[in-house]
């Protein structure tokens, strides 16, 4: 029996055994789905509200990025079933005649994990099975439990068809760099600088669904419009959304001497129930700065993002987006802003030390600085 794990960002998984000749692709298009992709939904899983949604929204991010359509099983004979009555979140890999399970337990209905076990019942493996792997990633064995080592298993190509795509490390179907990890550590270490995330759990890459067409021959057809994100672009000469990083054309950098730094995500952050589920620029892909005020924290660390030297003028707009969400307001820490003038000493000009709830607040703070000056996030 094949059951694939689906782990990155907290996404819950079972591991089972491989069958090295299982993998649906364009070479074996009898373990390929029909477009019409049917299912049912178990009763005790379709009465939990959050279940259902999460299943809708991830039909709804297959079918806007392929020609493929899930539709309510009626006499159909093959068909997947979603179910609960499970451990953890697992799918079998391609088409496999009959009744079809995919396990979605508690902690398993967000729209990027489901997508993602889908993605498995339609004939993909986890990008980190490439036949390619280990050109992009180095995978640390000795940070993997025993029992846990076949997870990161490499299949040749006769099993996996990348269908001539290159690497994708935000893939839907890639692992975060700590999956499975010994007290967290990292298991996956990209090769290419610059990279500061595996995986996501918000949907469709680019590369996934360029492979998804090619697999499914959609021939540029998808079953729903693709929705766009658009940029909230802020007036002014100088943006950042941190998609290329900390960088000198992005204004902020990392204070050297603070107790811990800020990270670059996307999509939702580790823990679960704090924070957003995706950036404010575009609700989807893009990269935004992030730190955890819990655990391992303690009361009076601080993390701080400067930015470089600016020029006095006559009057500034400092405009900025945050999003603190906290299960308690005990594990909340504080955002504050600072202003620093040359020769005169910091000065608090904006602070919040509550949980705003799970939305993107806007800052907004006309400055009127006189002398050189830095602002300290």
């Amino acid at each position: 029996m094949q059951r694939l794990l689906a782990e990155a960002g907290g996404d819950v998984s079972k591991a089972g055994l491989f069958e090295s000749h299982t993998f649906a692709s364009a070479k074996n298009p009898g373990m390929l789905w029909p477009r019409e992709v049917p299912y049912t939904i178990t009763n005790k899983l379709a009465s939990n509200p959050k279940a259902v949604l999460g299943l809708m929204l991830a039909f709804r991010e297959w079918e806007s990025h392929t020609c493929l359509k899930f539709v309510k099983r009626t006499v159909q004979k093959d068909y997947i079933e979603f179910f609960m009555n499970c451990s953890g979140c697992w799918s079998y890999v391609g088409r496999r005649g009959g009744k079809q399970n995919i396990c979605l337990s508690s902690g398993c209905w967000g729209k990027g994990t489901i997508i993602h076990e889908i993605a498995h019942a339609m004939g993909f493996w986890h990008e980190q099975s490439r036949p390619d792997r280990d050109d992009y990633i180095q995978v640390v064995w000795d940070n993997i439990p025993d029992g846990k080592k076949h997870n990161f298993r490499k299949h040749d190509n006769s099993v996996v068809d990348s269908l001539n795509t290159t690497y994708d490390y935000q893939s839907v179907m890639q692992y975060s760099k700590t999956a499975f990890g010994i007290n967290g550590n990292v298991t996956m270490d990209p090769k290419q600088c610059g990279i500061f995330q595996l995986g996501q759990r918000v949907g469709f890459t680019q590369t996934d669904s360029k492979q998804a067409h090619m697999l499914y021959k959609c021939n540029g057809v998808t079953t729903r419009p693709k929705v766009l994100p658009q940029k909230f672009v802020i007036p002014g000469t100088k943006k950042c959304d941190f998609d290329e990083g900390f960088t000198f054309d992005c204004v902020l950098y990392q204070d050297e001497n603070d107790d811990f730094d800020f990270t670059l995500r996307i999509g939702s952050t580790p823990s679960s129930y704090t924070g957003p589920e995706a950036d404010h620029t575009t609700g989807r892909m893009g990269a935004y700065a992030y730190i955890e005020a819990s655990h391992p924290r303690r009361n009076g660390e601080v993390a701080r993002l400067i930015t470089r030297k600016l020029r006095p003028k006559k009057e500034i707009c400092l405009t900025f987006f945050y999003h603190m969400l906290a299960k308690s307001q005990n594990a909340m820490g504080t955002l504050n802003v600072y202003l620093e003038e040359e020769g005169s000493p910091r000065s608090l000009i904006f602070t919040q030390n509550k949980s705003q709830g799970n939305k993107w607040n806007r800052g907004a703070i006309t400055l009127k600085p006189k002398k050189m000056f830095q602002g300290c996030f």
